[in-house]
């Protein structure tokens, strides 16, 4: 079965971690940040991607990100005097690294290295010797052309490496035409022009390094080479300077445009890091502070982004109805208030109150039909806030809703047409649907499809040019549909598969109000005597947390529907993309799963624009 076109498929979300949602408040059943000892007071830290690790006064070593929302101490490590990409250089001269699991081992050859730097395969140093090597995909140390007498060795950047060298120039090896050092894309060594008190150098970018001088003046060179303030004494990639006991990010405002702004990071630093998916800075006090996103554990805030048990959300009135999509959440209750929280891009993370009087929704990727009688509505993310506009009205009065995106919105109508609104030169209205008639129930979780009210089902797939076409499905006694599941009458469950044919799924007899996130690593959902039951039909390790069973679930259980852990009792559960919601007997709403897109309505910081505390680091 061919997908509907307007099933969207958002890229960013498959990369997930270059969301750049606005903060709400913290959760406030995360655990206190900041204030545990155990792990000592940090000197330095250093960030590597959705890693960081941090270098503390006695020598060890604590990392977190990766995977890992707190740190964790590297084992065998008392000595060491820096730290960089897992590895830390050691008072004794030797390197020694570590991998996921924290296995340590000492990097062969690396003997009275003098400085750690990021190489294109591991670590480089500055040797004994002042030269410079580094190790490669074998874990064994090469010599880099290029480098002698070298005072500071600035991380390797895709392509190239630069170091200041003792008599103040500049020294750059590899492919240097993207610094305007070389015409050729071969490898090859060069000094930089025009610099000659350099004593300390960062490789910021492909086209973009800086070094500093005796004074703390940045000098950049490059065809991307920026501004940067007159004085600064450390730089780090990704927009991050230390100017004396401050932290200066390049960041926007509206009024002004792009600049370098001192940032809060809750009292004086003495170190900085960035990535690309984070920064961190180590306080004069010996605590950390992170901000950027968190899909990767990168805040150290000890609390989890993913494999989320259950948790009910407060202040809500008694519900009827959830529904979620991508990253979005909406709840309807008794009395027709319409809820929303958890839009992808912005929007709130906590529930806000959209809408009165609702009496069908249904919930797309991004985007909400909601209809209150024949007046259709549709809720959408307005940059930073929830925003509704009015649709035409509806010819008739609704039984189902569809929602695709915010091009598309179908309607199951009393007058047994399937109506869709589309765009024309007169502006947009609702259009019949051929051959869709007498629907009762719509399902858009993969295509586009419906039960009618004698119990068949069908779908309404998109040809190539645009047009429309019809899909019996052979099935009887339909009671249900949330593609590819379809609930008969009398219990059983069967799959339609991806040419249309109906197959019987017997592990899913009888459960009921079943639905399905429409992407492999989504949840499908429903409720079994009463309780809820979550599976993944494609197997494999629940990475998300989708299914609801915290830690507990293996790569060999997903495929079958276990119970939520603790166990919920509801009325009613949606699955969305990578998270799944539920209405408990009361009316209370609980939520679970990846909660990146604030789609779990705790409000949760998940990307901080300010540094926020790591747990088990500072006094």
């Amino acid at each position: 079965m061919h997908r509907l076109a307007f099933v969207v498929v958002l890229a960013a979300a498959a990369c997930r971690g270059g969301a750049d949602t606005p903060p709400t408040e913290p959760d406030p059943k995360a655990p206190p940040a900041g204030k545990s000892t155990s792990l000592g007071r940090a000197l330095r830290v250093d960030v590597d991607g959705a890693g960081a690790c941090a270098l503390l006064a006695d020598g060890g070593v604590a990392c977190w990100g990766n995977g890992q929302p707190a740190p964790r101490l590297v084992p065998k490590i008392a000595d060491a005097v820096e730290v960089v990409q897992s590895c830390a250089r050691r008072a004794s001269g030797t390197v020694t690294c570590w991998n996921a699991d924290l296995e340590t081992r000492d990097l062969d050859g690396a003997t009275g290295a003098l400085q750690l730097a990021r190489g294109p395969d591991g670590p480089c140093l500055v040797t004994a010797a002042r030269t410079v090597a580094c190790a490669g995909e074998d874990g064994k140390l090469a010599s880099v052309a290029g480098f002698e007498d070298v005072r500071a060795l600035g991380d390797h950047r895709g392509a190239y490496h630069c170091a200041a060298l003792a008599g103040g120039r500049v020294a750059c090896a590899g492919r240097l035409d993207g610094l305007g050092l070389a015409s050729s894309t071969e490898p090859t060594h060069a000094l930089v022009p025009d610099i000659a008190d350099a004593v300390g150098i960062v490789t910021i970018s492909q086209g973009r390094a800086c070094a500093l001088d005796r004074a703390g003046a940045p000098r950049c060179f490059g065809p991307d080479a920026a501004k940067l303030p007159a004085r600064v004494d450390q730089l780090s990639g990704n927009g991050c300077v230390r100017r004396g006991a401050e932290l200066l990010r390049f960041t926007h405002r509206d009024d002004t445009g792009w600049d370098w702004r001192v940032a809060d990071a809750g009292g004086p630093i003495a170190d900085v890091s960035c990535s690309g998916a984070a920064g961190c800075v180590a306080l004069a006090t010996g605590a950390v502070r992170c901000w950027g996103p968190n899909d990767r554990g990168q805040l150290g805030d000890g609390v989890a982004t993913t494999a989320r048990p259950p948790a009910k959300l407060e202040g809500l009135p008694p519900m009827v109805a959830v529904g979620a999509g991508h990253g979005l959440t909406v709840a309807l209750s008794k009395d027709g208030q319409l809820w929303a929280w958890g839009f992808m891009t912005h929007g709130p993370r906590l529930p806000v109150r959209v809408l009165d009087g609702v009496t069908h929704f249904a919930v797309g990727n991004s985007y909400v039909l909601a209809a209150r009688g024949r007046h259709a509505v549709a809720v959408l993310d307005g940059d930073h806030k929830i925003i509704t506009e009015r649709l035409p009205e509806l010819p008739d009065d609704p039984r189902a809703l569809a929602a695709g995106d915010p091009h598309t919105a179908c309607a199951a109508l009393a007058d047994k047409t399937l109506r869709c609104l589309r765009d024309g030169a007169e502006g947009a209205s609702w259009q019949t649907v051929a051959g869709a008639t007498d629907l009762v129930q719509l399902s858009t979780s993969h295509d586009l499809c419906g039960v009618t009210s004698a119990g068949g089902a069908l779908c309404v797939l998109r040809n190539d040019d645009g047009t429309r076409r019809i899909l019996p499905l052979a099935v009887d006694k339909a009671r249900r549909i949330a593609t590819p599941w379809i609930e008969r009458t009398d219990g059983t469950i069967v799959r339609v598969g991806d040419d249309g044919a109906i197959a019987p799924h017997g592990k899913l007899a009888g459960i009921t109000s079943i639905g399905d996130g429409g992407f492999a690593w989504s949840p499908a959902c429903g409720l079994r005597g009463g309780a809820v039951v979550c599976w993944n039909e494609s197997g494999g390790k629940d990475a998300f947390g989708v299914l609801g069973r915290g830690a507990a679930a293996s790569p060999g259980d997903t495929r079958h529907p276990e119970p939520l852990r603790p166990e919920l009792r509801a009325t009613a559960v949606a699955a969305g993309y990578a998270h799944a919601c539920a209405v408990d007997e009361a009316g209370a709403v609980w939520c679970w799963g990846d909660d990146r897109d604030g789609g779990l309505g705790r409000g949760r910081v998940v990307h901080a624009p300010q540094p926020t505390p790591v747990v088990e680091l500072g006094p």
